[in-house]
């Protein structure tokens, strides 16, 4: 019988590395990350989410400056301003990116992000929308992880369970420099495994029952052309049998 095991997560950032006033609460993942909640409850969650595992990252350097009404954050890269006791707003909420000098208020359009990807293009005829990517000409990406499933202890994903004034927003401001954007994004989430070799093969998949006449001729016709061949039970490459 198959043993689910717990994936390793470290999702509780460095303590000095969140600052927290009333239901708003920022983490500086990095100079140019930082995770913007607000919770009208002020139960902030720290569980690992879908796509957030590990925010236990280095301290960067940043400074914070507090006035009557407003906080300022300031990082080797980015300023933010946030008005104290408001939900997230045009006027409340923004981010300045000191080498580019953009200003990014929330609720701005991203119109010239360059998208995502698509789980999958079954059923799918045609133009397919795509969700908005990490990397943008605006040189700023917003990810919204508000509806995210979380894992709870025992290591299975679960709702959240908050109000719908809740947010979870992680802002990248890396300018056109898309690989260290790209790089941070992995310190976070994750790291993407190389494929095992055998997956460099040839992928087939035909949806009928073979007769042995027909699978000998296309191992023929694999070798002929000095393609690897791909296990057609399973998709795997044939070498993996050899594992079991």
């Amino acid at each position: 019988m198959y043993a689910y095991k717990i994936p390793k997560f470290a999702p509780m950032p460095n303590s000095q590395s969140v600052i927290t006033y009333g239901n708003a609460r920022f983490t500086i993942l990095t100079s140019r990350l930082i995770r913007i909640e607000y919770d009208p409850e002020g139960l902030f969650d720290d569980r690992p989410s879908q796509v957030f595992w590990y925010r236990d990252q280095p301290i960067p350097q940043y400074k914070v400056k507090k006035s009557s009404n407003e906080i300022m954050i300031e990082t080797n890269d980015l300023i933010l301003n946030y008005k104290l006791g408001e939900s997230f707003s045009q006027a409340s909420l923004s981010i300045l990116m000191k080498k580019e000098n953009i200003n990014w208020r929330y609720g701005d359009a991203n119109n010239t992000n360059l998208k995502g990807t698509i789980r999958t293009l079954d059923q799918s005829n045609g133009a397919e929308k795509l969700d908005d990517g990490l990397i943008a000409l605006s040189g700023w990406s917003l990810y919204d992880d508000s509806k995210s499933l979380v894992f709870n202890s025992d290591g299975w994903l679960e709702h959240r369970d908050k109000p719908k004034q809740y947010q979870d927003l992680y802002f990248f401001g890396y300018g056109h420099d898309y690989l260290s954007c790209v790089k941070d994004f992995q310190k976070v989430s994750g790291e993407v495994p190389l494929i095992p070799r055998w997956a460099l093969g040839n992928w087939w998949s035909r949806y009928w029952a073979y007769s042995q006449s027909e699978l000998l001729a296309l191992m023929d016709s694999f070798n002929e052309h000095d393609i690897p061949p791909i296990c057609l039970c399973c998709r795997h490459g044939l070498a993996h049998h050899q594992d079991r």
